[in-house]
């Protein structure tokens, strides 16, 4: 009985031992056919057939995933203009340390900056947070995104969706290379529907006539007040040195000093009036400015860290 134990055990033995070499010999089989498949993609690259080589490429790489191989697949891809799908693939890549990566890394990134050139990317705030954006009719995810999104350049159509508010719908055009920034306030279900904005085409803060008081007719008024306070020192100081410098006969006599003080006092009333002068014209535009640019309907944008953001 114990014989027989131990033939038992001697076959299962030499039958591990023939399974592993045979894992090990197809495993170096897949590795070749991997790497012919690799040289062949990169001879057909050469001829100037690209989808050819990624056909190859991508062959040798369900044989045998290696980052090498997935980085002339990101190369291949980007020759045919797939830009998301090489960005993708090189980002994977350039993530490990192998060794040919290494060795071609800063070739590699080269690479990886034309490939974002022809990718925009795309970054919507809404409110209120959790709102749903809808792509070409496909959920992407819910706002805010963690990062922007990537896209093809070109016209895409999005809904940005919350329950409770109006779905809202616009065509977005997307620029390789840039980020299309949209920020948007949902508006509740019954209200007026509002219009997205996109912060990257605005220049500036935009209104429909006012809802408040007009910057720039405060920052005027604010320059013109100050003018007037300037001028109003240098006059002050003029004439209180003209008062101290005169003669009581009439007939100055002056040191050196005094007499520099003395040239100096229709300098400084000059510089005094001219001040007051244009303090008093900034004062009234801005006051002018308050007046026509303060009324009106309500605000639709403002300018905010850079960003237009739209309130409704």
């Amino acid at each position: 009985m114990l014989g027989m134990n131990t033939r038992g055990q001697a076959r299962v033995a030499l039958f591990l031992v023939l399974f592993t070499s045979l894992q090990v010999a197809g495993l170096a089989s897949a590795q070749d056919t991997a790497a012919t498949l690799v040289e062949q993609g990169l001879d057909l690259r050469e001829q100037g057939d690209d989808e050819g080589a990624l056909a190859r490429f991508e062959a040798a790489y369900r044989l045998d995933p290696s980052p090498r191989t997935l980085a002339q697949i990101a190369l291949a891809e980007m020759a045919t203009s797939r830009w998301l799908q090489a960005e993708e693939h090189l980002t994977q890549a350039l993530a490990t340390q192998h060794e040919w990566i290494e060795t071609n890394r800063v070739a590699l990134n080269g690479a990886m900056a034309g490939i974002r050139d022809h990718i925009g990317r795309l970054q919507v705030e809404a409110t209120p947070e959790g709102a749903e954006l809808w792509i070409g009719g496909q959920r992407v995810g819910t706002l805010p995104l963690p990062a922007p999104l990537p896209r093809d350049p070109g016209d895409i159509e999005i809904e940005i969706r919350a329950d409770g508010y109006q779905t809202q719908q616009q065509s977005v055009r997307l620029v390789g290379g840039q980020i299309t920034r949209l920020v948007v306030a949902l508006q509740a279900e019954g209200g007026d529907e509002p219009e997205l904005v996109s912060a990257d085409d605005a220049t500036g803060t935009t209104s429909s006539g006012g809802g408040g008081l007009s910057i720039p007719g405060i920052v005027v008024l604010a320059v013109g007040g100050a003018a007037m306070v300037t001028g109003a020192v240098l006059l002050g100081v003029g004439f209180a040195d003209k008062a101290a410098l005169e003669s009581p006969d009439g007939m100055p006599t002056w040191t050196e000093s005094e007499q520099a003080r003395a040239d100096q006092v229709p300098v400084l009333v000059g510089a005094g009036e001219v001040a007051l002068f244009a303090g008093a014209a900034a004062v009234v535009a801005g006051v002018v400015l308050l007046i026509v640019d303060g009324g009106g309907g309500d605000s639709q944008a403002s300018l905010r860290n850079g960003r237009v953001e739209v309130r409704f």
